[in-house]
């Protein structure tokens, strides 16, 4: 198949790329504030990112209804094992409410009819109940079209819909410079968009193709993570190569699901009772911490050979729906998978009024925790003219799709600001030219003398999952890293691409590669174990927590084409 190298060249204030939920938000707040704005959505704005089929919860935190901004910033950093920026925490708990009350102002129902918000906790951000659940069933399961009608009302905006981002551009083409735009490939033409921006807002999500799933020889080929399945860290790459500062990539998030069913979210398994596959519940040994939320590690990977199971049968209400027992199945039916999750559960006859269910834990995934671009309480990154929100972000902890909310309105405004007065950019050819060969080279490959990308990608997860977190060594770090690089070298480069599809495929698996020798790279460096509520890094050599040497953020920067590993200090309020 022949592909499109033509070229279209855009001009804009304010670049996004992604229009998920804090890409969203990101355009509609610099547009307000007089920007003109283009968005890279690489699927289609009304229905994209993690957000796409719905949300469960909201975190609403403010003292007429739970913690002050300090205490809730103190409680998430314990819950991150404290790598976590204190400052953004608090900021981030600030804007809540403010986030809040626009989506209602958007048209989404945040409130029970009596005018008051149903809060739940979420053990997972801090303790306390912090979240909102939707008042009545299936009312956040719009949000994403709710949120794409507000921005197509602004005319400042321009959505570039099936359009992936795959490179930063930088002033004079290098690393550690000002960021002066994005250049972006048509998924369905191979036609590429060069866009020079003032400033740039990356949202492009987590990634959710880092471990290989126990159940499929081939894991790409069937999207079985968590999140978004295109979410596969191009963000973070991007960013990384432009050579903005990554923090803790050895952290990955590890989330609780329903057994044998792929999906988002895990709203209903934290609600009522954990059993072993004997039927006593989950507990601690005397003195031990709960980890993972409410789970203990004692249980946790295989280790209870019996299995874990969801009961419902201590929640009030039950087994009858109503009271706490109508809200949990209030959360159930607002699950982003709810729809096919409900019809699967109702096909092998699982009821929770009649038996625990069975649910098991997916594997690591880089999202929504301590993980990513390094940003300050602004948004702002370490390069210039560079603003980050949602789960592409990094030193913040658990901030759920309150932070996509939050920090996404500051990375809109921050970014209209920055372009009032930054002046005007300038693309340099050359960087172009390159980020498109970093790409194009797999067109040149011919099929029977390469490698599909489903058979590269599934060699990167399969060596994350042998070697790499949660439980490791220096030793199995190192022969992961080993094996990484000769596939990387040997094999990478042999990658092919019959058609435009492939060629994204092949641009999200170089990202792929990338997280995962990011995460054994900095799992080697981390002389430590440490367990923040939804990750584990437990080392055989190093099984106590070093507050004294580690607590610290790691952080990888690319310093002409290697991987530099260092450390910066975590912020802490005075």
């Amino acid at each position: 198949m022949s592909f499109h190298h033509s070229e279209e060249y855009l001009e804009t204030d304010v670049l996004v790329l992604g229009g998920g939920l804090a890409g969203c938000m990101s355009a509609i707040k610099a547009a307000d504030r007089g920007a003109d704005v283009v968005v890279f959505e690489k699927a289609h704005i009304n229905r994209s990112g993690n957000g796409c089929t719905g949300l469960h919860r909201i975190p609403l935190i403010h003292p007429d209804y739970n913690y002050t901004f300090e205490e809730f910033a103190r409680l998430n950093v314990a819950n991150a094992a404290g790598l976590c920026d204190e400052d953004v925490s608090r900021e981030f708990a600030r804007d809540t409410l403010d986030r809040v009350l626009d989506l209602e102002s958007y048209g989404l129902t945040v409130r029970k009819r009596d005018g008051s918000f149903l809060f739940k906790p979420a053990r997972d951000i801090s303790p306390g109940e912090i979240v909102i659940w939707p008042p009545e069933e299936r009312v956040w399961q719009n949000v994403k079209p709710i949120l794409a009608k507000q921005v197509h009302k602004r005319e400042r905006v321009r959505v570039v819909n099936r359009i992936a981002a795959i490179g930063l551009l930088t002033e004079e083409g290098a690393a550690g410079t000002r960021v002066v735009g994005a250049l972006g490939m048509e998924t369905r033409t191979g036609r590429f968009v060069v866009c020079s921006a003032k400033a740039v807002v990356a949202t492009s999500g987590g990634s959710y193709r880092v471990g290989r799933h126990k159940h499929t020889l081939y894991a790409p080929s069937r999207f079985v993570e968590c999140g978004s399945p295109t979410n596969a860290g191009e963000g973070q790459h991007m960013a990384y190569r432009a050579g903005a500062d990554l923090v803790n990539l050895e952290f990955l998030e590890l989330s609780p699901a329903w057994k044998d069913f792929s999906h988002w979210g895990c709203g209903p398994i934290m609600v009522g009772r954990d059993l072993k596959g004997d039927g006593q519940p989950i507990v601690p040994r005397e003195g031990e911490p709960i980890k993972m939320a409410r789970y203990s590690q004692t249980y946790t990977f295989g280790k209870d050979t019996e299995g874990l199971f969801q009961d419902a049968s201590v929640i009030p209400g039950f087994p009858e729906r109503k009271g706490e027992m109508e809200e949990f199945y209030i959360a159930e039916e607002n699950e982003s998978t709810s729809y096919g999750y409900l019809l699967y559960q109702r096909e092998r006859g699982e009821d929770y009024t009649k038996a625990p269910i069975e649910y098991e834990w997916h594997p690591p995934y880089l999202h929504n925790n301590q993980s990513g671009v390094h940003m300050d309480v602004n948004a702002g990154t370490s390069l210039e003219g560079l603003y980050v929100a949602g789960d592409i972000m990094g030193g913040g902890y658990r901030q759920s799709g309150g932070g996509a909310f939050v920090f996404g309105a500051r990375a809109g405004a921050n970014a209209a600001a920055y372009a009032r007065r930054a002046r005007k950019p300038s693309v340099v050819r050359e960087q172009v030219d390159r980020e498109k060969g970093r790409i194009l080279c797999a067109a040149d490959v011919h099929p029977e003398d390469g490698y599909s990308w489903v058979e590269l990608e599934d060699k990167a997860r399969q060596i994350l999952s042998e070697y790499g977190p949660p439980f490791t060594s220096d030793p199995k770090l190192e022969r992961g890293v080993s094996r990484l690089e000769r596939i990387r070298e040997r094999y990478l480069p042999r990658l092919y691409a019959r058609n435009p599809r492939e060629l994204l495929r092949a641009s999200e698996v170089r990202a792929v590669f990338f997280v995962v020798e990011a995460c054994l790279r900095g799992g080697l460096e981390r002389k430590e174990s440490r367990s923040p509520t939804v990750s584990i890094l437990y080392k055989r050599q190093f099984p106590e927590q070093d507050d004294l040497n580690w607590l610290k953020h790691s952080v990888v920067r690319n310093r002409e084409g290697r991987m530099k590993f260092g450390t910066k200090e975590v912020n802490r309020l005075s």
